[in-house]
């Protein structure tokens, strides 16, 4: 008579939690450890240094004023080895609003630089990762095996989605709190979404257009609570700036517009100059008046709409953003993410057989990023490197225009 073998039990559910907790706490581990030895070769992370250093001094030197000169001088020093920017450097500005300081409290109580900008990267390694996984249950779409590690590989090594991991922006921060707003939007949880609708406000030049957005369609749909909290939450933000720092919303402004002259390349004006030095202007302006007319009717289409609409109008906006003529980023590129997947997802749709041509054109994505930067080095010729400020956003846009309706679709299996 054979023997009888009884199936192995399943794993008891405190056991599960325990092995995904090890789990994670393993990975944060590889990514710190990875992250530390990065930023120990490879000296930068600006963005970061740049509010932690003003953080730390207020913290612990006595320092006030996060935008006052006297912090920019000591920011430049830390970068510059001991020496002040000289013309045309950096001069090093906080240049965020006041209460973006408590993004960065926990990383200041760091001493050691290289080990707090590690932690950081590690934070915005999970941020794109969050992003990815909410961007698929708000679209509803279940990547194949192959796919899903893929979007992961593209989230984290992407060139224009390395570039705030690089950096240390906190526009990953801004673009995680944006989706969460999506998606509890997209679950019908106002609050929620109020709230991190009034946090994502710590990056002003990625959240504004779609603040506007939202509380236009909240308000065409009544949906006050997402108005009433969100307004709230700026109102608290805000305030709790002024007890602390009554000068800073005009300090933030000065210092915005001392920004936007010395950044890099950030408007198509400021990428095409190099290349048509008479046309750059008209060719930008053309930009932007495209840009302006193709929010508008779709803006106009999101009143009174569902939330699909909203989602896809979303993706639009921040895919225009680059080159509508507002001050951009390489760095704000990860509030362009959500838009990519729902693309994969339209095309996945679409593509029958075989399906592994989804896969194929994520690589291509991934490897073409990529190009600039080479083709930038090869020729000694930084401006190359620039071009796809401009290229990439008008490919993704002219695709989300032309598969609207397949996008709205797509998205309504989610909502």
């Amino acid at each position: 008579m054979p023997k009888f073998n009884p199936p192995n039990p399943p794993l008891k559910p405190w056991l599960r939690t325990v092995a995904l907790i090890l789990l994670v706490l393993l990975a944060l581990g590889i990514f710190t450890y990875a992250n530390y030895n990065f930023a120990v070769l490879q000296p930068g992370g600006t963005d970061f240094l740049h509010r932690w250093l003003p953080v730390r001094l207020m913290l612990f030197e006595g320092y006030r004023n996060p935008y006052a000169w006297e912090v920019s001088e000591q920011i430049q020093l830390f970068r510059y080895g001991g020496r002040l920017a000289l013309p045309g450097e950096a001069p090093c500005l906080f240049a965020y609003p006041y209460y973006t300081a408590a993004l960065f409290v926990p990383f200041a109580f760091i001493e050691n630089y290289p080990l707090a900008r590690a932690l950081f990267m590690t934070l915005i390694e999970l941020a794109h990762i969050a992003i990815v996984i909410l961007s698929l249950q708000i679209i509803g779409f279940k990547p194949r095996l192959v796919t899903l590690p893929l979007l992961m590989v593209f989230a984290l090594f992407c060139s224009y989605l390395t570039q705030p991991l690089i950096d240390g922006n906190p526009s990953s921060i801004a673009a995680l709190f944006i989706v969460l707003c999506l998606f509890f939007l997209s679950k019908q949880q106002d609050a929620l979404a109020g709230v991190f609708l009034a946090l994502a406000t710590f990056k002003p030049q990625l959240t504004l257009l779609f603040f506007v957005l939202v509380w236009l369609w909240a308000f065409s749909n009544k949906r006050w609570k997402v108005l009433f909290t969100s307004a709230a939450g700026v109102v608290v933000l805000m305030g709790v700036s002024f007890l602390f720092l009554p000068e800073w919303f005009t300090s933030f402004l000065a210092q915005m517009g001392t920004y936007v002259d010395v950044a890099s390349p950030n408007t198509p004006a400021t990428v095409l100059v190099a290349w048509f030095p008479a046309m750059a202007k008209w060719i930008a302006f053309g930009l932007s008046l495209a840009c302006g007319i193709i929010l508008a009717i779709t803006w106009f289409r999101t009143w009174k709409s569902g939330f699909p609409q909203l989602f896809w109008t979303a993706c639009l906006t921040f895919t225009l953003l680059p080159i509508s003529g507002i001050t951009s980023a390489k760095s704000n590129f990860v509030a362009i993410l959500p838009a990519f997947i729902l693309l994969i997802a339209v095309l996945e749709g679409r593509w029958k057989h075989p399906k592994f041509w989804v896969d194929v054109l994520i690589l291509l994505a991934l490897v073409g990023s990529w190009t600039f930067h080479y083709l930038a080095f090869r020729l000694e010729n930084t401006m190359i490197s620039y071009l796809d400020l401009v290229l990439a956003p008008v490919l993704m846009a002219v695709l989300l225009v032309v598969l609207r309706k397949s996008c709205i679709k797509a998205d309504k299996k989610g909502s």
